[in-house]
């Protein structure tokens, strides 16, 4: 983080004489484009820095200084006796034996009594305090660079201490972590690379910058050139010098709550790094990896995903709000804001956890063996993490192993072994696979059932999955009687994420049945739930969020589901990363409303989007592909373009007969001959009219004859046969559900009223484009009433 210190009074500068002579000479021979008399762009040697740190704890470097924590409120007197009050863990630097000494920023001395601190280790230093006791008491009075210090000083050697001009990595930190945590976590890093610390550089602000200049950046009796020379590098010239290091590293002092994080100077930083393209590597304190071991053998998954929701990096602080309000305003105009910094930010901390976690496990294998219950408690925790990360064949792959030793330890019939296929059957579930997940799910309740020993949480758990699938293959009022059962016997529990979780689920059910009001209810009601207990930016609520903004949008609330997906897509891009399912989920669902905006170019664009990630993610024949490809052929139908519109219906039709093999009438089907008569009837194709019936047919069988669906395939059979009666059922099907004011409605209206019409003046368009062009005018410019609902 790059910001100055001030030395505490009475520390002397040295090697004053030499350094600045080395300065001149050096500097003319390596000079670059974007060092100046503030900063300087080049890197120490992580063995110097092994040194630097070495000399603090053996007290060669700042010798006589100890540093106290304050134990409670103290004041600070200056020689006028004016008094400051000094904060309760405040650090204050004294000469060895003294009780009294100074406090950064406050003019004056503190007294205290033993009572009153505590001695701060040296070990336990800061780079806040090696700044001000190692790097300002040597150049302050001279207003020079750390590195003019390192460069007069050769090792026996002749190792170079410090590199040429951005070699190396650029290190963002924050003052508040240990020095002696950074120092390691770099060693630590190069080390696993078999990189000689000699010739390895880091830059480091306490060492680069010049420290006495940046103290008084406030001081405005400093010369013009030096002012100019510090706001080009806090507005443009640090972001281009990161681009120009050769890697970037951030420190994490804490893995679920880094530090630098909620500091706003390491937030331009990070967005320095968006801004070019490149990415902020993690490094981690050693005792983060230790940490997270423990959280791994003794925790879940999910207490990973709960702490990673509490990253917000917009919350940062400055001790300057004039500099906090700048890089604010500059996060701000770059796509995606803060969400994209923050998702830049965790998904590297995802690719540590996935890499840390894989690392633990083999070491565990191998010291206490594959089957040991060490080895399998871990495994299947970190099979839940990278389910969780959307790693599914990484996953399967270990849950399947979990699953075959514990059949092979306790039994096939264990209750051992039914948990581990649950969890196997959940990262099916997770990956599409439904029928493979509810052959298993059954096969978990009924050892559940069987033995007296398993819990009814347990079992209520299990049949929550199976009718998590069921949802999944459209078998609606199985899934609903299960989650009804489930809900009756969580009554007393309904400050309960399970119990959100049921809610949540029923909301799906009565959604997919056309239940709009009762959904929205539900997920609302879930909602409230998780955003109390998880935070407001959990995965979880956002799903909640998610599902509310497609009730608004079958509403015909298009702004507002809009905003409200745009807000989910935020969360679960930073959260989940760019590339995650339930994001690119929530990238369709906006798709499909610019789509009823009729905004085709810009719901195309995004569909597409979608699927490449989903493609990448799942794989070409994965279920939501196929989705996906159907939804794209009814925008390209929309934008008159039938032969690609054709092209993907008969992808996504292919896809789904192999998804759904024995269910020819699956809802998904529905939409699949909808997009086929679509295309086809556009191209003139009389073959269409049999895909928009059967579509009709399926919805009907599958949904009801008073479903939505079912009005939308009717609307579409109207369109293409010009049947008054056929239009007339889809208007009255619309009217019911949705309304007299829902765009849909309108839409109905104007086709009757077009059918009519062409009936009274024998003006039948012959083809369904020829509707479209009809209708394009005057489906939606209406105004409906949303808005005053």
């Amino acid at each position: 983080m790059l910001r100055a210190s001030r030395a505490a009074p009475g520390l002397r500068a040295s090697k004053a004489a030499a350094l600045v002579q080395v300065k001149e000479n050096v500097r003319k021979e390596l000079e670059d484009n974007l060092s100046n008399e503030v900063v300087w762009y080049r890197g120490v040697s992580v063995l110097a820095l092994q040194e630097i740190f070495n000399g603090i704890c053996n007290q060669s470097l700042a010798p006589g200084v100890e540093l106290y924590k304050t134990l409670e409120d103290l004041v600070a007197t200056n020689h006028y006796g004016a008094t400051r009050d000094v904060r309760k863990g405040s650090t204050v630097a004294v000469r060895s034996g003294r009780k009294v000494g100074a406090v950064a920023y406050i003019d004056g001395y503190v007294r205290f009594t033993a009572d009153q601190v505590e001695l701060k280790p040296r070990e336990d230093w800061t780079i806040e305090d090696v700044c001000e006791q190692v790097v300002l008491s040597q150049t302050y009075r001279e207003s020079t660079f750390y590195l003019d210090i390192l460069l007069a000083e050769t090792t026996d050697d002749g190792d170079e201490r410090v590199g040429a001009p951005f070699a190396g990595a650029f290190v963002s930190q924050a003052r508040s972590c240990k020095f002696g945590d950074l120092v390691t976590a770099i060693v630590t890093y190069y080390k696993s690379q078999d990189r000689d610390l000699a010739t390895t550089f880091v830059w480091l602000d306490i060492f680069s910058a010049n420290q006495p200049k940046l103290v008084n950046f406030g001081d405005q009796s400093a010369p013009a050139d030096v002012m100019q020379a510090r706001m080009d590098l806090l507005s443009r010239g640090l972001h281009e010098a990161i681009e120009l290091f050769d890697e970037r590293l951030i420190f994490f002092d804490k893995w679920e709550s880094p530090t630098p994080l909620t500091r706003m100077w390491c937030v331009w930083e990070v967005y320095g790094a968006v801004q070019c393209h490149q990415s902020l590597q993690p490094i981690f304190a050693p005792s983060e990896t230790k940490r997270f071991i423990d959280l791994m053998e003794t925790g879940s998954s999910a207490a990973i995903s709960r702490v990673l929701a509490g990253v917000e990096l917009a919350t940062a602080q400055c001790h300057d709000e004039g500099d906090r309000k700048m890089i604010m305003d500059a996060v701000e105009k770059i796509p995606g804001g803060f969400y994209a910094i923050n998702g830049a930010v965790l998904s590297k901390v995802r690719e540590w956890l996935a890499q840390t976690a894989l690392d633990i496990l083999a070491e565990r294998r191998e010291a206490f063996g594959d089957t040991s219950p060490e080895a399998v408690r871990l495994m299947r925790n970190v099979a839940s993490l990278l389910r969780d990360l959307s790693q599914f064949e990484a996953a399967l792959a270990l849950f399947t192993e979990v699953c075959e030793i514990e059949q092979s330890t306790y039994g096939e019939e264990s209750l051992e072994a039914a948990a581990a296929e649950q969890s196997l059957a959940l990262t099916h579930q997770a990956k599409g696979d439904y029928t493979v997940a509810l052959e298993l799910l059954e096969k978990t309740l009924k050892i559940r059932q069987t033995l007296a020993s398993d819990d009814d949480r347990k079992i209520l758990g299990t049949k929550g999955c199976i009718a998590s699938v069921l949802r999944r293959l459209a078998r609606y009022d199985e899934a609903l009687a299960i989650y009804e059962e489930i809900s009756e016997a969580e009554e007393h529990m309904k400050d309960d994420v399970a119990y959100a979780t049921t809610l949540h689920n029923m909301g799906n059910v009565l959604q997919s049945r056309g239940g709009y009001a009762a959904a929205y209810a539900k997920y609302e009601a879930a909602l409230e739930i998780r955003q109390r207990t998880l935070g407001p930016k959990h995965p979880l609520a956002a799903m909640s969020m998610h599902n509310m903004a497609v009730m608004l949008q079958d509403q015909g609330k298009y702004d507002e589901a809009l905003d409200l997906y745009r807000r989910v897509l935020g969360i679960r891009s930073e959260q989940l990363g760019p590339d995650h399912a339930y994001t690119a989920m929530t990238m369709a669902c906006i798709a499909s409303a610019l789509h009823r905006q009729e905004k085709y170019s810009e719901a195309l664009e995004q569909y597409q989007s979608v699927l490449e990630i989903q493609k990448k993610r799942f794989g070409p024949g994965h279920e939501n592909v196929a989705v996906t490809m159907y939804w794209t052929s009814f925008v390209l139908s929309d934008l008159r373009r039938f032969e690609e519109a054709l092209s993907y219906a008969e992808q996504s039709d292919a896809y789904l007969r192999v998804i759904f093999p024995n269910d020819a009438t699956h809802p998904r089907f529905g939409f699949v001959h909808l997009a086929l008569g679509r295309a086809r009837m556009g191209l003139g194709d009389s073959a269409g009219l049999a895909d928009l019936k059967l579509s009709v047919k399926i919805r009907e069988e599958r949904l009801g004859t008073d479903n939505d669906q079912t009005a939308e395939s009717l609307f579409w059979l109207a369109a293409a046969t010009r049947d008054l009666g056929i239009a007339q059922e889809s208007l009255e099907i619309r009217r019911a559900n949705l309304g007299d004011s829902h765009p849909l409605t309108l839409k109905s209206e104007l086709q009757v009223e077009s059918i009519m019409s062409d009936s009274s003046s024998h003006g039948r368009p012959k083809t369904l484009g020829q509707l479209l062009a009809k209708l394009a005018t005057s489906v939606l410019p209406r105004k409906h009433h949303s808005d005053d609902e």
